[in-house]
């Protein structure tokens, strides 16, 4: 994780809502409004990579990061659930996996509220993290001692606290999907599974879904399945290009959407409801504040789910948020 110096060795210590905005026409895009689109996407990745060296001070050590690339690298492998801990999780029993994973998706909700509120305000990243009670980050992979390292810093960091952000937001998503498949082996053969899950009898995919949903049952992406769908990195912004046909269709949750681009861009439900997408970042959720409102019905949506910010008349930004995940065909996602 970058490099390490003693504290003998190292000679010192480093230092607009969317529910407010109007709603203008649907988006349109000329050559000039692309152009001047791509040219704002460069000047966001210059800065990013302009962000200065990072010194994380620990109880015992400095850890030097050279730039974000760097950083970046050192904590990917700090997003997969420690294979150590396998063991411990085994060990529970349906019950105690449920009541871990209603506290971990109570933390994971803090958290893309987080995400979410720097996007309109990316310059209070730093003040919104340290809304977070430390203790809420798990100490697997040293991520609380990392994060109370970051809070600490000035904001000329902040770049470096939103990809450490992310990358935790992808732990906790490996981790369910981890705890998501040992609870489902020890209720298998279980008909009262639901009772070990603290719930009134019902099936145990009931228990996954819906407005108390736990588990993450959306869709798997199959080999030789071209219409599988994949999800998004969580927190992280993918391009997408739609290709010819400016069309896709993509699970919301488990809840199917499609999105159109073109001179205009805009989403349509199952009920042939249309949402037209504004210039810029649109929020889509089940809140009344988002760009997008989606039927309060879909109750495993969350209430602020997915970013959509159109950038050419073929592609688009998507920003996961979500609890439960979004899922785009596999084939527009690259490897």
């Amino acid at each position: 994780m970058g490099s390490i110096l003693t504290k003998h060795e190292f000679g010192g210590v480093a230092p607009m809502s969317a529910a407010s905005r109007a709603k203008p026409r649907p988006a349109r895009f000329g050559p000039m409004a692309s152009t001047l689109m791509r040219l704002r996407e460069l000047l966001d990745r210059l800065r990013t990579r302009k962000a200065p060296p990072l010194q994380l001070e620990f109880p015992d050590r400095f850890v030097q990061f050279r730039g974000m690339r760097e950083f970046e690298f050192a904590l990917a492998s700090r997003a997969e659930f420690p294979a150590a801990r396998m063991h411990d999780l085994i060990a529970l029993s349906p019950a105690q996996i449920e009541q871990a994973a209603t506290h971990m998706r109570e933390a994971e909700r803090a958290l893309a509220s987080v995400l979410t509120r720097s996007v309109s305000e990316p310059g209070l990243i730093g003040e919104f993290l340290r809304e977070i009670e430390l203790k809420s980050f798990s100490q697997d992979h040293g991520w609380r001692a990392i994060m109370d390292g970051l809070v600490r810093l000035s904001p000329e960091y902040d770049a470096y606290k939103r990809v450490a952000l992310v990358k935790y937001m992808q732990y906790l998503r490996a981790r369910q999907e981890v705890m998501r498949n040992v609870f489902m082996e020890k209720t298998r053969d279980d008909t009262d599974a639901c009772v070990h899950a603290g719930r009134e009898p019902e099936d145990t995919v009931s228990i996954a879904h819906g407005e108390t949903a736990i588990f993450d049952l959306a869709q798997r992406a199959e080999p030789g399945n071209a219409r599988a769908f994949k999800p998004l990195p969580k927190g992280e912004t993918v391009r997408i290009d739609l290709g010819d046909n400016r069309e896709m269709e993509l699970m919301l949750a488990g809840n199917r959407m499609r999105l159109y681009t073109g001179r205009e861009f805009y989403m349509a439900d199952d009920g042939n409801n249309t949402y037209p997408l504004l210039a810029g970042k649109n929020l889509v959720g089940r809140h009344s504040g988002c760009d997008v409102v989606v039927d309060a019905a879909c109750r495993a949506v969350s209430r602020n789910h997915l970013i959509v910010e159109p950038v050419s008349a073929r592609q688009v930004l998507l920003t996961d948020l979500s609890s439960h995940g979004t899922e785009v065909p596999a084939g527009l996602l690259k490897a």
